[in-house]
């Protein structure tokens, strides 16, 4: 896969965040290719990563991207809309099915939130609040078309 300059720019400089403190939020239009910037991530952290998705259509569109780059073998899916409890090394997720089970992810140390404006970080009482805190606050990157 051949990234575009923008695109490659982009994974270049969320990379680069992962050396500096607090989390990121990258935005970028509708159609760019946020789920190929999404699977060249994941591919060059090579690190257990938890990618959330609102969606299950979008899941599946984001999943499909990273299985054609990292091989089926690596990514998993945990969300009750796909009827999927599989925990891998790059694994999607949906908030609501794992929020109430942070025991099982307490070894990522790195989150991928997709359509992060969906997030309300100020709600303290909200689940990926309670979730991020639980599994020890780790390094967070979303992305959004909404600025």
């Amino acid at each position: 896969m051949i990234l575009r300059s923008y695109q490659q720019e982009c994974v270049d400089k969320i990379l680069w965040s992962f050396s500096l403190d607090g989390n990121s939020l990258v935005s970028l239009p509708t159609g760019s290719g946020k789920s190929l910037v999404i699977a060249e991530v994941v591919n060059r952290l090579q690190a257990p990563v938890i990618i959330f998705q609102p969606t299950k259509e979008i899941l599946e569109q984001n999943m499909a991207k990273l299985i054609s780059i990292v091989g089926k073998d690596l990514v998993g899916v945990y969300s009750a809309s796909m009827k999927s409890r599989n925990i891998k090394k790059f694994t999607f997720a949906t908030i609501g099915s794992v929020y109430r089970k942070p025991e099982e992810f307490s070894g990522f140390k790195m989150i991928i939130i997709d359509e992060a404006h969906l997030l309300n970080q100020k709600k303290q009482g909200s689940m990926y609040v309670k979730f991020l805190k639980e599994i020890g606050s780790p390094k967070c990157i979303g992305l959004t078309a909404t600025p």
